[in-house]
């Protein structure tokens, strides 16, 4: 099997075809099913041997040397009301994490961001700035994880007639600045 040099799954195949083509346009013309929707990428961390899903990303290439906020808003116009959207927001929320737009420039040196869950956006970022925000956002679904587990544990403790210090709970202003970053 093929490996990145950080260690992911590379592509197996030499070439750059999308297989799935055929299969997506004839599913959507199968009839008594009036919606069908892929969710382009879900994010996901491993927090002591739990999958745990960090983002869900729709993703659209942006073709045009400048962007400016029309075109912006023509795309979240698009997810908006051909349903795209309103699937997106429904498969984050049944995962518990925000569902995002991301409209990527054709040679992937600017990402723009847009929270569909939250309804947070425009942020254009570089692709390190992306690869960063990326990066944050599984250390933060990784600390929110290990609090909740920390609270579990604390409710558990307590029903039990014990004591521990909340203080292990809290949010650390690392983690409030995390959430910020991830939300925005």
């Amino acid at each position: 099997m093929k490996r990145t040099a950080a260690g992911a799954k590379a592509h197996q195949r030499d070439d750059r075809e999308d297989r799935t083509i055929a299969y997506r346009i004839w599913r959507r013309e199968v009839g008594r099913s009036p919606y069908t929707s892929d969710v382009d990428q879900v994010e996901w961390v491993v927090v002591d041997g739990e999958v745990v899903p960090a983002a869900v990303l729709e993703l659209t290439r942006i073709d045009h040397e400048r962007v400016g906020p029309a075109y912006l808003q023509a795309i979240l116009d698009r997810y908006n009301t051909q349903g795209q959207g309103m699937f997106a927001r429904h498969v984050g929320r049944r995962l518990r994490c925000d569902a995002y737009i991301v409209a990527y420039k054709y040679d992937l040196t600017t990402m723009n961001l847009y929270n569909l869950s939250q309804e947070r956006g425009w942020v254009e970022m570089s692709q390190e700035r992306y690869t960063t925000w990326l990066q944050q956002l599984y250390q933060f679904k990784t600390r929110l994880k290990q609090a909740s587990r920390q609270q579990t544990l604390l409710s558990k403790t307590r029903k039990r007639g014990e004591s521990l210090s909340p203080s292990s709970i809290t949010p650390s202003t690392t983690t409030q600045q995390i959430r910020y970053l991830v939300s925005n």
